[in-house]
């Protein structure tokens, strides 16, 4: 049977006989997570919903998705259907697109509604205007070449029983639709009747057990969509009994001809290095990394997979191993540019948040703590990173640290040689940084990690919304650097630091993969933050 691929993330080879992508296709995907209902007293308040959409949104966008406008959590109606109607103008008939949707979710006779966050219990009537009917959202999809459609709803019935409530039913869990839509896959948590656990048992990942198998099962490497369904469905019957649940996911499918794989089985040795672009910036460059097939090893991490080792642990991508030109001629510190090689490491998906930051050292330093906590903590000098490293550390047994300024820029360009991730179209800056030009606001110039697009490999606010602390000395140039990716701790000014990546406060110049910035290690200031690096351990 021919295989065609769902998903070609960035860090895997597709095989021979593997369907390629027609020319101008996209892979899309609009994940929403609500888990803060208004107006439901205690039962509208969901542990796990929007963790949920964060893993799936990081699982996507390792595949080379791209999450259109970002993990979308909490959305009231106004903006559940504006996020559906913004999907929908965005999907063409050659895409592959995914829906994912976790929280709150009633079944009407035979519809599905999904429920925003300020869905009202008044009247029955009201349900039906304001939730978004699954149906809709299939409709919406129907010109993509396929879609996935994912559907974590199966709660505990929101309504009370009562005379204004005949047709929504009492009962936990969503049936799926009688049909899907054709060269699509609907899947539903659980069961009608079956509520879906927000945990999962023996563990402490913080997310929900459909999510968290549906994701590993999707991961695997090779394995269809069907097969990844089926899969996730045996493993959240047989983990939902040792803590005496009922929960079987169910799905419907009208799938094209032929077998869909998100993770092709061939994984990537090294990136090839390319030379520095001398020429003048053309828009969007985009440089993509040319990838060589290799074995998989036993229990060695992937390119691409995201690795997290407890539930307030920072998200972590595993990066390829390759070749760089690190550097550039744009300012004399920079210089020269030179050819770095890189081991395969884990960095940060995103920077470290204020969430993560007090769950560890318990305070939040942060000026603008009203962000939130997913928001990126700041006002973090070099020297307290130190102690949360360790603290971190201890917990998990893994070795976590700063990354070195070759590391870090080396994720930060992913294949890329122009002066930002993506190229050197000044004018795109917007997309994936938050940065001068855009983020005043009255009570926070920070921004919730996560908003804007990746970079190839993922990886999420690499340009702006904080500097980022890295552990190199500072040297005024690269003359004697070290070129197997090592940090610089010898020679240069022992005193200072380098920061990478810019801020809040940056000009577009600041933000560039090759620009440099420093810090003396007990400077504390509200646009210095961080993100990790994790030593991988290999056999």
């Amino acid at each position: 049977m021919q295989i065609r691929s769902l998903f070609a993330p960035l860090f895997s080879l597709l095989l021979a006989a593997t369907f390629v992508l027609p020319a101008h296709a996209s892979r899309l995907a609009l994940v929403i997570g609500n888990d803060a209902y208004r107006n439901l007293g205690q039962v509208g308040v969901l542990k796990n919903a929007g963790n949920d959409a964060r893993l799936m949104a990081a699982t996507l966008s390792s595949a080379g998705f791209e999450v259109v406008g970002g993990v979308r959590i909490n959305l009231d109606r106004n903006g559940l259907w504006d996020a559906l109607e913004r999907f929908k103008a965005r999907v063409g008939k050659q895409d592959e697109v995914v829906f994912y949707y976790s929280g709150h979710g009633v079944q009407v006779d035979a519809t599905q509604l999904l429920l925003p966050v300020d869905i009202n219990n008044q009247s029955e009537d009201q349900v039906g205007r304001d939730a978004v009917p699954l149906h809709r959202v299939q409709e919406s999809l129907r010109e993509a070449r396929f879609a996935l459609l994912v559907v974590d709803a199966c709660r505990d019935n929101p309504f009370p029983p009562k005379p204004g409530f005949r047709s929504i039913g009492q009962t936990r869990g969503l049936q799926p639709p009688a049909r899907a839509v054709e060269g699509s896959v609907v899947v539903m948590a659980a069961a009608n009747g079956e509520r879906a656990l927000d945990y999962v048992p023996g563990t402490t990942t913080g997310n929900g057990l459909f999510t968290h198998e549906l994701v590993r099962a999707l991961k695997t490497p090779g394995l269809d969509v069907l097969s990844a369904v089926r899969k996730t469905r045996a493993q959240v019957l047989a983990a939902a009994r040792t803590v005496n649940h009922a929960q079987k996911p169910t799905y419907v499918d009208e799938m094209a001809e032929g077998e869909y794989v998100m993770f092709p089985g061939v994984q990537v040795a090294s990136i090839q290095p390319e030379p520095l672009v001398q020429s003048a910036p053309q828009p969007i460059v985009h440089a993509v990394p040319q990838l060589q097939p290799q074995p998989v090893r036993n229990n060695a991490p992937t390119p691409g997979q995201t690795l997290k080792d407890c539930a307030d642990c920072p998200e972590m991508v595993v990066i390829p191993s390759g070749s760089f030109q690190m550097g550039s001629n744009d300012d004399v510190s920079e210089k020269p540019p030179h050819s770095v090689t890189i081991r395969s490491f884990a960095l940060g998906k995103y920077e470290v948040t204020q969430g993560q930051w007090k769950a560890m050292m318990g305070s939040n330093p942060s000026r603008f703590s009203s962000c939130g906590e997913n928001c990126p903590v700041e006002q973090v000098s070099w020297d307290d990173i130190q102690q949360y490293i360790q603290k971190l550390n201890q917990r998990t047994g893994q070795r976590y640290r700063l990354p070195s300024e070759a590391e870090w820029e080396y994720a930060a360009r992913a294949g890329s040689t122009g002066k930002w991730s993506y190229g050197s179209d000044a004018s795109q800056l917007a997309d994936y940084a938050w940065y001068s030009a855009n983020s005043a606001s009255s009570k926070s110039l920070t921004h919730g990690v996560g908003q804007k697009k990746p970079n190839l490999f993922g990886l999420y606010d690499i340009h702006g919304n904080v500097w980022e602390w890295t552990q190199d000395y500072y040297h005024d140039s690269y003359s004697g650097a070290p070129t197997d990716g090592n940090a610089w701790e010898s020679g240069g000014d022992q005193k200072v630091r380098v920061l990478r990546g810019g801020s809040w406060g940056s000009f577009p110049a600041g933000l560039r993969s090759a620009n440099r910035g420093r810090g003396t290690p007990d400077d504390r200031n509200d646009g210095y933050g961080f993100r990790l690096a994790r030593t991988l351990f290999t056999p």
